[in-house]
């Protein structure tokens, strides 16, 4: 099985088709296959998750500071393309290709009469970037 540590470099959808036609022929000749690798392609989509939301809290950083057009410079990783940009009143929002379910991956920053007013949210780094999905699977 060659379901290996470099496959991980794949899309998550690539990814999965690549375990699918490997695990199929696998698993019927032994059932145990099946047993003790169900979870790869979740470890792999956990793992463009997390590169993504680190990513996107990047792009937001470099966007607080130098605007929307050091975008350009931060490339999603789930395509390598630029995320997508929408002003908000106070702030912005940037979001991934990547869905988690139905809901592309996001972050909003917070507006600035907020963040004066209230706290700075958790795992927010006191920058007022919030993260606008909280399942991660």
């Amino acid at each position: 099985m060659s379901l290996g540590v470099s496959r991980f470099s794949l899309s998550t959808e690539q990814f999965e088709k690549e375990y699918a036609s490997e695990i199929e022929p696998l698993s019927k000749a032994n059932p145990v296959v099946r047993l003790m690798t169900p979870i790869l392609p979740r470890f792999r989509w956990r793992q463009a998750y997390m590169q993504t939301r680190r990513a996107l809290l990047r792009a937001a950083i470099a966007v607080q500071l130098d605007g929307p057009a050091a975008l350009s410079q931060q490339p999603d990783p789930h395509d390598g393309k630029s995320f997508s940009y929408s002003a908000l009143e106070g702030g912005f929002r940037l979001e991934s290709d990547l869905k988690d379910g139905q809901q592309r991956l996001s972050t909003s920053t917070v507006p600035t009469a907020i963040r004066k007013s209230k706290r700075p949210p958790e795992n927010s780094g006191g920058l007022g970037i919030r993260p606008t999905n909280k399942r991660l699977g």
